[in-house]
């Protein structure tokens, strides 16, 4: 966890001497960028921080212990949609970047979104990538994400017994 506000601390003095040096640099798409980030690690700062207020941190330590015991679920998760988007660029339909078929396959496969007519730049899709989207929507929208409900619910539980231990 010290390693961590050290990072931030750095990260922190990189911005502030990189818009010291540099009177144009905060109309820059990368430092806009870089200051969005520094915020959200300094809100994260702020929520370890609260923390260790008991009250508080009785009931923000399971969630965020939760959401590190999910960290492989989600490397799972990114395997299988790397794996739908690279299917989608090697079919070659509608003449997209890799980014833009992980985008869409994001799009089908974590948040259930079908547009058939984007995904395959055609108004009468063929029957294969009906199949294929039904499949994908399937195997990884439907079953990951109830077994990721599942086991949000199960880390959920042993991190809220487990609370007042990890507190002190």
């Amino acid at each position: 966890r010290h390693w961590l506000n050290l990072l931030n601390l750095f990260f922190a003095g990189g911005i502030l001497l990189a818009a010291g040096t540099n009177p144009g640099i905060y109309k820059q798409a990368r430092f806009r960028a870089a200051i969005g980030y520094l915020a959200f690690f300094k809100w994260m700062w702020f929520l370890d921080q609260i923390r260790l207020i008991e009250p508080i941190g009785m009931r923000v330590l399971p969630i965020t212990t939760t959401m590190l015991s999910v960290v492989p679920f989600s490397g799972v998760l990114l395997v299988c949609v790397l794996g739908a988007a690279n299917m989608l660029f090697a079919l070659d339909m509608n003449a997209r970047s890799f980014m833009e078929c992980f985008v869409e396959m994001y799009h089908l496969t974590v948040l259930g979104e079908v547009d058939l007519e984007a995904l395959t730049g055609d108004t009468n899709p063929i029957q294969r990538i009906e199949w294929l989207t039904v499949i994908m929507t399937f195997l990884i929208y439907l079953v990951l994400t109830n077994l990721f409900i599942a086991v949000l619910c199960h880390s959920y539980e042993i991190a809220a017994k487990r609370a007042q231990h990890d507190l002190v």
